[in-house]
């Protein structure tokens, strides 16, 4: 019963979450077209959205909860919880860094087809502020997986639809008098506050951490799972690289009409699969 109220509550606000993210497709199509703009957007967001996926929704999940649910029974959470946020919180701080400086090579790495000089240069000048999501996605995934251990799903799976609602917004506000800019603040605009609805439940739980540089002595195993998790959940991820690789080769919009069709089939695997996976875990670590 356990297993099937936990897969309700985060399929149902992941659901409304999905849903809220067709609304925001809506209106990037409903201002913006399939134009460079949007081939643009969807390029530069590649890597910071594909970091979502893999941390958010299952790499690190998968090697921290059952860990952490561990150290909930023995009373001993809190080293574990201060050292995994304070170094996952500097990963974070420079993988942001290095794609913001980066950014251009990111872009011909995995989009090599745009070559005209305005459409490139867009989509390097948009990556380097859409890498800042990645810090704010990067820690809103820590809480989520925290959370997670403690039964709490529906607020973690809900957050994503903050960010929805307020890209939705940032674009029906500003779009007309900001152009593209509307798009890149609010992809961080929105991280910002997916990661501040995750605030108040942890401070209920009791689970806001301070940051040390004290290694705990689970870290290691931490690091040790955290690697082939990522790896298993990176080759589902891989498809979306190659697709915008190839399409960038193609006519313009092509990046934007296969965003647009892969959003349809993902779906089920949001709302049913991603909630299963992420109760079940939980569960079975004696979260």
């Amino acid at each position: 019963m356990a297993l099937l109220r936990h897969s309700v509550s985060f399929s149902t606000a992941t659901l409304l979450s999905r849903i809220l993210g067709y609304v925001r497709d809506a209106m990037i199509a409903y201002y913006f077209g399939v134009s460079q703009i949007t081939d643009a957007f969807f390029v530069a967001f590649r890597l910071p959205n594909t970091f979502r996926r893999l941390f958010g929704e299952g790499g690190f999940n998968a090697a921290f909860v059952p860990i952490f649910a561990q150290r909930l029974k023995e009373g001993t959470e809190r080293p574990l919880l201060n050292s995994v946020f304070t170094y996952y919180t500097l990963f974070n701080l420079l993988v942001t860094l290095t794609g913001i400086i980066f950014a251009e090579w990111v872009i011909r790495l995995i989009a090599p087809g745009v070559v005209e000089k305005s459409y490139f240069e867009l989509a390097v000048f948009m990556a380097r502020f859409l890498f800042s999501y990645l810090f704010f996605v990067g820690l809103s995934a820590f809480f989520m997986a925290v959370l997670n251990t403690r039964g709490v799903f529906f607020v973690p799976a809900f957050a994503q639809a903050v960010f929805n609602i307020v890209m939705a917004v940032c674009i029906a506000l500003t779009a007309h008098s900001l152009g593209y800019m509307a798009l890149v603040i609010g992809v961080v605009v929105g991280g910002f506050a997916q990661l501040l609805f995750h605030i108040p439940s942890a401070i209920s739980q009791g689970l806001i951490p301070r940051l040390t540089f004290q290694r705990d002595a689970d870290l290691h195993l931490l690091l040790k799972r955290l690697l082939p998790a990522l790896m298993g959940f990176g080759v589902a991820q891989l498809s979306f690289f190659i697709d915008t690789f190839l399409a960038s080769f193609l006519t313009l919009g092509a990046i934007s009409y296969l965003y647009f069709a892969n959003r349809i089939f993902q779906l089920p695997l949001g709302a049913l699969s991603v909630g299963m996976a992420n109760s079940l875990l939980s569960i079975l670590s004696g979260g």
